[in-house]
């Protein structure tokens, strides 16, 4: 069995009507949604007419560890924070650092967090246009061998810049010039 695929979904700031096609397709074909706030989500999702289950918060160890063993049995997440893109600085950050640490594709808009951590087509895709964003959930849905691939090179990739071995002597450094 494949991996599911971890969505960044974009949010609008304001006007709940103004959610993007694209978002609310992701939304309604994801098995659920991940929030930041679980009420200010249900008013996403009750605007935008979308029957899905929003998720418990997108912190916390029982709700990542979960949200982990559904993506790895095949699901698809939504991750939205309450306003805007995820990851600036909500809690959903560690959501998508695991994930791609457990090898599961992300899709992400190419905002400059997600940029960072996502490789585009090495280890997910980063969709800057409606069409991208079908072009890529295509993709993935169809390939399970992309899957798995950029799952495997997501885990390169955590390995190589979040991992303790890799920043603990970076920040023993940092430790000794502020001590000196």
């Amino acid at each position: 069995m494949s991996t599911g695929t971890l969505y960044i979904v974009s949010t609008p700031i304001g006007n709940l009507d103004d959610l993007a096609p694209r978002a609310k397709q992701i939304l309604e074909s994801s098995a659920y949604t991940l929030c930041e706030s679980t009420e200010q989500t249900r008013k996403l999702t009750s605007t935008a007419r979308l029957k899905k289950y929003v998720g418990k918060g997108s912190s916390g160890t029982s709700v990542m560890s979960q949200a982990i063993d559904d993506l790895k049995s095949g699901s698809d997440i939504g991750l939205v924070c309450n306003a805007g893109t995820p990851l600036i600085s909500d809690p959903g950050l560690a959501l998508v650092e695991v994930a791609v640490a457990c090898g599961i594709p992300v899709i992400a808009s190419p905002i400059e967090i997600n940029a960072k951590i996502v490789n585009h087509r090495v280890n997910g895709f980063l969709a800057e246009t409606p069409d991208g964003w079908k072009e890529y959930f295509k993709l993935l849905k169809d390939n399970v061998k992309l899957r798995e691939e950029m799952g495997l090179q997501g885990r390169k990739t955590v390995e190589a810049s979040y991992t303790l071995e890799v920043n603990t002597p970076k920040l023993i450094n940092i430790l000794k010039s502020v001590l000196r």
